[in-house]
């Protein structure tokens, strides 16, 4: 007897059933499989043996509501076929009817079938798996059915959510647009949220998912790789561990490395785990000429002495870092080593598996550590059926034991040998030995009918004829032949069969042999094919064996992808060779290996389209269920199993040993465990109960128990046979199955780098061009089947790696993956500080590099330039020898002459020379001999940088308009930075317009500060939508803005709905109503999740109060906003303007109880930016009363300055570039938001925009975010209103010696227009002829000494350090900031502080970490860094500092400027400067 053998997807099962030889009947199988996907042709297959004359099969699927007839005829032949047939469309549980009927017989079979709908695959692939914030991430969709052939297919929603879970974009209803593949983008915005992010696909039929990491990152230069043993003995003295680094272009790196070797945290025991103090080991050396570096390391340290604790393992953690020669840059690794405490084992020798009953037999047991060595001399225990033994190991580490079989139970004997306790090797343990025997079978017992397949070297090949043989022993039957059938399954389908007869012809009527069966191995195959072998005897038992054979994963679209050649140098054209199946759609790409380094295992490869695969299991409601067998009579009975002495429980036991699980189903469960069922009139299968005289048999384990109480078998009565009986699923006895392993796929090699041809390299290469993402194209293949892409290599130095899919009608395609190796064995690196103040100077560094195997004469050479001076170093020598993997850094001191960006360019050339370097004559490329770098180099005037601006609106209405400008710098402007700018645009907004990511030269790092840059496109684009001026590529370029501004303001979302200013802590009602209306009005032009409009909606609606107000969560942003009246009026009509601008009707509760408390406080103005507001609000509401009320009495307080008027809220002048410009923005609103604009109403109008744009900077913005915002709602509002499509004009601008001319018209009117003007100081005149108004502003830039003097803002700073002579000098500085404000003002507004770093200092990222975590945000750059500090707290000293390092030397260094501002009143400023005090 044995049981089924399940090992890594294979199963090898032989079951032969003995059954009475009855009357001769005939004997069908009809096979199909359990699970079939509807909708799709089908395969059922037949065996008929034994016909009668004119016997009729019919084959019925029947249905609940419809019977189908699958086959019906008449025969009398035996034959094994299979038909086709097409199955049902919808989902259902159906039966598969088999009658067979005679004139002497009628058998009717039947069994359950399901048909199940599968949904098509959709496959999604980004072109990487990690995005750096602000980048752009690139996707493909494609839907291909089980058949991997595509499918047309409309994708109702796709959406990508951030790690949050807020969507921050979608499509509907997307349908391809480059045939079968989707190719789709989304922009992250530089402030995206890191994390995991989702990309969501939903079709009619289900829902998809990928995933992709945001990350900030730099790209690693080389990778890491650590060398380390699986498995390391306690006992050992030492471990070898080393690290490996190597450059993405295959090369080695040269370098230093550090090596750690750490104990873990946590221990395991038998007993459980726990943790520990981590101890470490260093090391460091020198990496080799290969790039690798081993390093030895001591155990002894690591191992737990524990007596009272069995400690089974320990985590080592192994970390080394290398450091690149020249640069410093540092890469690492980590890796885990698993230290055991077991040591040795413990061993049976000349112990046999079987044994013969009442037998003696002498055996040895061996104690051994896992080196092999002997253990001598050490007690351990044996424990054999007769009892326990303690025995001592010689000199070998053996010891002699004997066991007498005759105290044996059952048909084993289980034998265990451990070591007793030994001190002596504390804490270290062996395992122990275990041995099971059987009892040998009986000599005929050798000898029963079984099948058994032969394994076969796996994967299986694609395409290749496979050849399967079955062995077969055929034991004690009497007919001269047995046919031998075959089904070969794929993908729960029988895609082949066959059959071949052998002769029974052999000695002792036992025959045995093997039969060969050819199998066409095809791609739809794949990955795995399941071969069932079955025979049915003369005696009608049934035989049957499976296999599962692993194969390739492989397309019936057969894809590859080379570049022609295979290595390339930075700059070159190369060609990408595309084949496929001819009409086949590709999609191709190519990333950097560095990326992959970074985050691997994204890949579409054929594991991963072969994993979407669905699998085909059966399901309780597919079952069939099983009838009692019923015996009438003694004579139909022939063998039943002896009653057991109880003689209550029937059993099996005296014949065969208990049988585990369903064993005795051996058959009936191999057809099932390939997915197959089978309606027979044999007997495959044992029942579950059986009837006889009317006592039930319930099958129990090891046989069959009595039913109902157990009652006593009634006497006289002899064992019941188990026979053949027809329609019945019987049973009978077992047979043992013979097996085999799978056997495991070879693992890929990867092959050796390719040698880079000099011969392709070209004469110069000046590299620019760094991309992450090279390629990402779709290609179509024609009727050739290839195709060729021109591509220009990038000027990255690495591999490129690719990826290429194709979908034809044929089907899917996956190309196995090609590299690119772009390498230029010689080249040179730049190194130079960022930027620099003017009379600054510093050492330019150049650094070659030689990677050939050849020694070279290298020549570096700076180019020439009127922009910089360059001074020989100390050793001025430059030219040298550089042999090959060598490196060499030439130097020069580089004094700028001139202010802005610097371009240097500096060239490196292999020259012919007669010197013998390192013992060889130097070589020269007979290309690439000379590689060129530009970089540069930003030098800033001293001081800090100033604006001025002078613009005006001038409709000259068929007149000529004239005005007149003096133009002069300060007195104390720095000399060389000063310059002026005249621009003239033909559109009130063209100057924002042009300048829509920039209106304002401020940081924009909290969320009101985002949403107030977000919300002016959104007026722009409503002015230019309304008056037919906007363009698709002007609603692309704001488009792109307002995505960019939607996903960073969800970062400052709670999860209420509420928004924060930085993302975390109480919501902020002003802050959420400003979203509120914001996003309301973007939905126009960019997808905004609706959910989260409501949300923040409802939010704000419960913090309202019965009597209409609401209450203030968070701060009023400016400070200026108070007084006069309480601060909840202020933020209620906010809120109540921000509903109406969303068209929720006045009715709307809300919006109604707000203006019924806001109509109480419409005659007080002392607050005049409320009154402003509310001027606003009651137009929006179209209440003309308490309007025109308002209106009236603002109109009676403005200041009017000839055509200009505006409002103050002060007579501070300070106030007038902020808070005036919100107020006289609010009027002009209140103004313009009527039913009618009469004459008048426009002439008022005109004059609040002429004082307006006087207060425009060179941008196009104001003075802070939310002034801008209100200033440009307003102005896009005026310009809708007076647009007139007709009209041109003439501007002049002209000076002593100096003169420019515009022309603008209704083409070029949003054309900003702009000349540099050359007489300053001086008096420049504006002379404008036409109809149309025209926008000029006048600019002037330019930087001034660091003011000494503040108002409410007063800061002192120092710096603190050690100096020493060090390249990597760190800096301490430390600001004092004091706030003086008013003094019933606690605390001040948002602080800006605004750090220029001194030239060659960069910020040191640990010490910025704790900044952040004491301040509301920092931002870094280059040159800056930003901190954002939330409040100050009036006349109380803050302390903030900083740490800085030096990272390029910099002589004649100058201060540097640090500002301290009113983000809201930037006027309320500070500046001071500081300097390295070690200089």
């Amino acid at each position: 007897m044995m049981a089924l053998i399940h090992k890594r997807g294979l199963l090898i099962t032989c079951f032969l059933l003995f059954v009475s030889q009855g009357t001769s009947k005939p004997n069908f199988m009809v096979t199909f499989p359990a699970i079939i996907r509807s909708g799709s042709e089908a395969k059922l297959c037949m065996s008929l043996l034994k016909p009668e004359k004119n016997l009729q099969l019919t084959i019925t699927l029947v249905s609940s509501n419809q019977n189908r007839t699958l086959l019906q005829e008449k025969t009398e032949k035996e034959f094994h076929r299979c038909l086709d047939f097409q199955a049902p469309e919808s989902a259902s549980v159906q039966e598969i009817y088999v009658e067979a009927q005679g004139k002497y017989t009628h058998l009717i079979e039947k069994r359950k079938v399901k048909f199940v709908s599968h949904n098509p695959l959709t496959l999604i692939k980004t072109d990487k798996p990690i995005y750096n914030p602000g980048k752009t991430v690139q996707f493909r969709i494609f839907t291909i059915d089980f058949d991997f052939k595509p499918v047309d297919e409309t994708y109702k929603l796709i959406a990508i959510q951030d790690n949050r879970g807020n969507r921050i974009n979608q499509w509907i209803n997307a349908t391809s647009t480059h045939g079968k593949i989707l190719q789709l983008s989304h922009s992250l915005n530089p402030e995206a949220s890191v994390g995991l992010y989702e990309l969501s696909v939903e079709t009619n039929k289900g829902k998809f998912l990928e995933f992709f990491q945001v990350k900030e990152y730099v790209l690693p230069k080389f990778e890491v790789k650590i060398h380390k043993p699986k498995l390391v003995r306690g006992n050992e003295k030492e471990v070898k561990l080393g690290v490996c680094g190597r450059y993405t272009h295959g090369r080695p790196v040269l370098g230093r490395v550090k090596m750690t070797l750490c104990s873990s945290r946590i221990i395991n025991s038998y007993f459980g785990s726990h943790y520990q103090i981590p101890f470490c080991v260093t090391g460091s050396a020198v990496l080799n000429k290969t790039g690798c570096a081993f390093e030895m390391f001591p155990l002894s340290s690591f191992i737990q002495k524990s007596v009272v604790e069995y400690i089974t393992s320990q985590s080592l953690e192994f970390t080394a870092s290398i450091t690149e020669e020249g640069t410093g840059i540092t890469e690492g690794g980590t890796e885990k080593v698993t230290l055991s405490y077991i040591i040795g084992t413990v061993k049976f020798i000349d112990v046999p598996d079987f044994y013969e009953e009442g037998s003696v037999i002498k055996a040895k047991v061996k104690v051994e550590l896992f080196n092999g060595q002997p253990v001598s001399n050490i007690k351990l225990v044996v424990y054999v059926p007769s009892g326990i033994g303690e025995l001592i190991t010689d000199i070998n580490g053996l010891a002699n034991f004997t066991i007498d079989t005759s105290f044996g139970i059952g048909t084993t004997l289980i034998l265990t040998a451990s070591l007793l306790s030994t001190p002596e090797f504390v804490p270290f343990s062996f395992d122990s030995a275990h041995k099971t025997l059987q009892k040998k079978p009986k000599q005929d017992s050798f000898n029963k009918s079984q099948l058994d397949i032969k394994a076969l070297e796996e994967p299986l090949k694609c395409g290749v004829e496979i050849s399967v043989t079955v062995q077969y022993t055929i034991a004690r039957e009497t007919a001269e032949s047995v046919t031998i059938v075959y089904l070969v399954l794929s993908r729960a389908q029988i895609v082949s069969h066959g059959y071949e007869s052998i002769e029974l012809k052999g000695s002792d009527r036992v025959v045995k042999g093997e039969v060969t069966f050819k199998v066409p191995f095809r791609s739809r195959m794949a990955p795995e094919i399941q071969f069932l072998a079955y025979c049915v005897l003369p005696s009608e038992n049934v035989l049957a064996a499976s296999k599962t054979f692993q194969t390739e994963k492989c397309f019936e679209n057969k894809v590859s992808l080379r570049f022609s050649p295979t290595t390339a140098v930075p700059g070159e054209e190369n060609t990408l060779q595309l084949s496929a199946q001819p009409g086949s759609l590709c999609g191709i790409s190519a990333v950097d290996q560095s990326v992959l380094i970074l985050e691997s295992g994204q890949r579409l490869d054929a594991d991963k389209v072969f994993k979407m695969l669905p699998t085909m299991t059966f399901t309780y409601d597919v079952e069939d269920q099983m009838e009692c067998l019923k015996f009438r009579s003694k004579r139909s009975l022939r063998f039943m199993p002896a009653i057991s002495q109880y003689g209550a429980v029937p059993s099996y036991h005296n014949m065969y040993p208990p049988l585990s699980g369903s064993t005795g189903d051996a058959v009936f469960e191999t057809f099932k465990n390939m997915g197959l069922k089978v309606a027979t009139n044999l007997v495959i299968r044992i029942p579950h109960c059986i009837k006889f005289r009317d006592v039930l048999f319930q099958r129990a384990y090891g046989g069959y128990g009595v039913g109902f109480g157990y009652g006593a078998v009634p006497r006289g009565i002899d064992p019941p046979a188990i026979p053949a009986l027809a329609g019945a699923p019987g049973a009978g006895a077992l047979i043992p199955a013979r097996g085999g392993v799978v056997a495991e796929a070879e693992r890929l090699i990867p092959s050796p780098l390719p040698t880079l041809s000099i011969s392709l390299l070209p004469e110069e290469t000046i590299r620019t061009f760094f991309p992450e993402t090279w390629i990402w194209e779709i290609v179509e293949v024609g009727d050739s089947g290839s195709a060729e892409v021109p591509v220009t290599v990038p000027d990255t130095i690495t591999s490129w790696a690719t990826e290429a899919f194709c979908l034809s009608s044929t089907g899917l395609g996956l190309a196995p993956p090609a590299k690119l190796i772009v390498f230029q064995p010689f080249f040179l690196e730049l190194s130079l500080p960022y930027s620099i103040v003017r009379g600054e100077i510093f050492e330019l560094k150049a650094t070659v590099f030689n990677y050939q195997s050849k020694c070279i004469m290298v020549k570096v050479s700076p180019a020439p330039s009127s922009d910089y001076t360059l001074k020989a170093s100390s050793d001025d020598q430059y030219s040298s020898c550089l042999c090959a993997n060598g490196r060499k850094t030439f130097k020069w001191i580089l004094t700028p002459s001139v202010l802005g960006v610097v371009n240097v360019t500096v060239s490196a050339e292999a020259e012919a020379s007669q010197t013998v370097c390192d013992n060889e004559i130097v070589s020269v490329p007979e290309r690439g001999r000379i590689d060129t770098v530009t970089r540069s180099l930003r030098v800033n005037a001293e001081g800090i940088e100033k604006t001025k601006s002078h613009s005006w609106l001038l409709c000259p209405k068929g007149q000529n308009h004239l005005e007149e400008v003096e133009l002069a710098f300060p007195q104390n402007v720095i000399e060389g930075s000063g310059r002026a700018t005249v621009s003239v645009l033909g559109d009130l907004l063209g100057r924002a317009l042009k300048n829509l990511d920039g209106l304002l030269r401020m940081p924009y790092g909290c969320g009101e500060q985002n949403i107030a840059v977000l919300s002016p496109n959104i007026y722009i684009l409503q002015y230019l939508e309304n008056t037919n001026q906007l363009t698709s590529a002007i609603r692309e370029r704001a488009s792109g803005f307002l995505k960019s501004g939607y996903q960073r303001q969800l970062n400052y979302l709670n999860l209420d709905g509420s928004y924060t200013t930085f993302g975390q802590g109480e919501g902020n009602t002003w802050l959420t109503a400003f979203v509120l209306r914001t996003f309301g009005k973007a939905q126009d032009y960019i997808f905004i999740d609706p959910p989260k409009i409501e949300k923040s909606k409802e939010w704000l609606v419960s913090h309202q109060r019965p009597d209409g107000s609401y209450q203030i969560k968070g701060k009023l942003f400016n400070n200026r906003m108070k007084g006069g009246v309480s601060d909840s009026v202020t933020i209620t009509a906010y809120i109540t303007a921000s509903l109406l601008e969303l068209n929720i009707p006045v009715t709307d509760p809300a919006v109604s109880k707000g203006l019924s408390h806001l109509k109480q406080y419409a005659g007080d103005i002392r607050n005049l930016y409320t009154s402003a507001l509310l001027s606003y609000t009651f137009s929006l509401a179209k209440d003309k009363e308490v309007r025109d009320s308002l209106l009236n009495k603002l109109k009676n307080i403005a200041i009017s300055e000839g055509p200009l008027v505006h409002w103050s809220q002060s007579a501070s002048a300070d106030d007038s570039d902020s808070l005036d410009v919100e107020i006289s923005s609010y009027v002009l609103l209140a103004v313009l938001t009527a039913d009618s604009l009469t004459t008048a109403d426009l002439g008022f109008a005109n004059r609040i925009v002429s004082w307006l744009v006087k207060q425009q900077n060179a941008y196009g913005g104001f003075s802070s975010t939310q002034d801008t915002v209100v200033a440009l709602q307003a102005l896009s509002l005026y310009a809708t209103k007076v647009f007139s499509s007709d009209g041109s004009s003439t501007v002049t601008v002209q000076s002593a010696g100096d003169s420019h001319h515009f022309d603008v018209n209704q083409d070029n009117k949003l054309l900003y227009q702009e000349k540099q003007l050359a007489n300053v100081p001086g008096k420049y005149s504006i002379e404008v002829k036409g109809s149309a108004c025209v926008s000029v502003q006048m600019s002037l830039f330019y930087n001034i000494p660091t003011p000494k003097k503040s108002n409410k803002l007063e800061f002192s700073v120092k710096t603190e350090g050690t100096c020493q002579n060090t390249d990597w000098q760190i800096l301490d500085v430390i600001l004092n900031i004091v706030y003086k404000g008013i003094q019933y003002i606690e605390t001040s507004n948002m602080i800006i502080v605004d750090m220029k770093l001194l030239s060659g200092f960069s910020a040191e990222p640990i010490f910025m970490d704790e900044v952040k975590k004491a301040v509301s945000r920092v931002e870094s750059s280059d040159e800056h860094i930003i901190v954002y500090l939330n409040e100050i707290r009036n006349n109380i000293n803050y302390r903030l500092p900083f740490r800085i390092k030096r990272i390029f030397s910099v002589k004649n260094l100058k201060p540097a400027v640090i500002k301290v501002y009113d983000y809201y009143q930037t006027s309320e400023r500070a500046e001071a400067e500081y300097t390295n005090h070690c200089a």
